[in-house]
């Protein structure tokens, strides 16, 4: 799933979308916040605003912000579009000024909508889809500090494109959350793929049935994170601190587990590495 606010290059008012992706984009702000965290005029004046190379998460219904505030730093014409399977979890998508006057607006019926930014702060309305999961939905946010690469990766033409902006709200596919600091963040089911973990701070974090496949954790802190039925198939786990994680019923086919520190993990039903599943009670050792 993929939604994103971004920059059209001249004549252009179809987007090709890309899940939540930095690649080597650097932050210029912390990288890494929740829900509590993000601003919000009425109910939490002193928090974050999405600002350019910021990276953080947003829960999308339960008791989550159903908006996101950003600044807009350079004049330029955006864009939003849902595609269908972002209408599984997002009903309509809102971009209002600070004054709170809607500028542009998608939905099933208009699925693509754009409009003029003039530099300052908007605000980003996101109203669930009746089909979304009531306990909420983890999006991921990007602000990207270049289109181009950006573009290149999603296929579409870098002319005009350099210096652009995005701002990203989605899976997050192949992202760069290098260093984020994500404590006890609820990311179960997300879609994590690949994605660049390195010495992120996820001590107790709830990635029940993530998808992570691919992804990097090398150095990060995972202790007393719930990894059960996660899917870290060919995963790098070298020096993440892994101590009281579950990993019941996780999948670690492919995973390099000789520099890992499984002391005090629950393995029971995880798939190791030879395929072998670990039906073994404390000491889980007599897996390995």
């Amino acid at each position: 799933m993929s939604l994103s606010l971004r920059t059209l290059p001249a004549l252009a008012l179809a987007l090709v979308l890309s899940a939540c992706g930095g690649g080597s984009v650097e932050p210029v702000t912390q990288k890494g916040f929740g829900p509590s965290q993000l601003y919000d005029p009425a109910r939490n004046p002193t928090g974050r605003v999405l600002q350019e190379g910021d990276t953080g998460i947003v829960m999308l219904g339960g008791s989550g912000p159903q908006q996101v505030w950003f600044e807009i730093g350079e004049a330029a014409t955006y864009g939003v579009e849902l595609e269908d399977e972002d209408l599984a979890t997002l009903a309509r998508v809102e971009v209002a000024n600070a004054s709170g006057q809607t500028l542009a607006w998608a939905d099933a019926a208009q699925r693509t909508a754009s409009a003029d930014l003039a530099p300052g702060r908007y605000v980003m309305r996101l109203a669930p889809a009746a089909t979304a999961p009531a306990e909420g939905t983890a999006l991921f946010l990007h602000f990207d500090a270049d289109e181009a690469e950006a573009g290149a990766k999603a296929g579409t033409a870098k002319t005009a494109e350099a210096g652009r902006k995005s701002l990203q709200i989605g899976a997050c596919m192949g992202c760069d959350l290098r260093g984020a600091i994500l404590l006890g963040a609820d990311l179960r089911k997300a879609d994590l793929r690949k994605a660049d973990l390195r010495d992120a701070n996820l001590h107790g974090a709830n990635l029940a049935g993530a998808n992570a496949a691919g992804a990097d954790f090398r150095r990060a802190k995972l202790q007393a994170a719930n990894l059960s039925g996660t899917n870290l198939a060919s995963a790098d786990l070298a020096g993440a601190y892994l101590f009281g994680a579950n990993l019941a019923g996780a999948d670690l086919s492919g995973v390099d587990l000789v520099k890992v520190n499984l002391t005090g993990v629950d393995l029971r039903g995880a798939t190791l590495p030879d395929g072998r599943i670990c039906a073994a009670v404390p000491p889980l050792d007599l897996c390995m």
